[in-house]
C-alpha cells in the first residue's frame, strides 16, 4: 500500500491498520460454521465471526436486519481527499477555499462516517467526517 500510494515510510503504521481493516471485511475460506442442515457453510468475513452476530431477523417493517460489515466507506489508501473547512474557519471570506487537500490514511474503528486523514498543513492525522475522495488521484503524486 505504501509503494502503490508513494507515501513516505512514516505512514507504515497507518498502512498496517488499514490492511487489517480491509482483511477483516473480506471473505475468508478458513472460517466455517455448520448451518441448520448440518452442512459446512462459510462465514462471510472475519468481522462477522469476531462479533458473533445473530441470524438476520425481520424488523418492525418486515425487512431483514443484516449484520454484515458495510463496504461503502472503503477507499484507496493514500488517495487524494478534500477535507471540508467549517464555515467559522473560513479565513478569506466568501471567495476563499472551502476545502483543504489531504491524504486518506485509514479508518476510525467501528465507524462508517469517519476517516483518518493526514493534513499536510498541520503534519497531523485527524479523524474527519466531511470528506470528498478522488481515488483516481494520488495525494503524493499530485504535488
Amino acid at each position: 500500500m505504501i509503494i502503490d500510494s508513494q507515501a513516505p515510510i512514516q505512514f507504515c503504521g497507518e498502512a498496517v491498520n488499514t490492511a487489517v481493516y480491509h482483511h477483516q471485511r473480506s471473505p475468508n475460506g478458513c472460517l466455517k460454521r455448520t448451518d441448520r442442515d448440518g452442512c459446512k457453510a462459510l462465514y462471510q468475513t472475519p468481522y462477522v465471526k469476531l462479533h458473533r452476530f445473530p441470524k438476520p431477523t425481520p424488523d418492525a417493517d418486515g425487512k431483514e436486519i443484516s449484520y454484515q460489515a458495510s463496504l461503502h466507506n472503503v477507499h484507496q489508501f493514500g488517495c487524494y481527499a478534500s477535507r471540508l473547512i467549517a464555515e467559522v474557519q473560513h479565513r478569506q471570506g466568501k471567495l476563499g477555499p472551502r476545502s483543504k487537500p489531504c491524504m486518506m490514511v485509514g479508518y476510525t474503528h467501528d465507524s462508517k462516517t469517519l476517516w483518518r486523514i493526514w493534513d499536510p498543513e498541520f503534519q497531523k492525522v485527524k479523524a474527519q467526517s466531511a470528506v470528498f475522495f478522488n481515488e483516481d488521484r494520488n495525494a503524493h503524486r499530485s504535488r
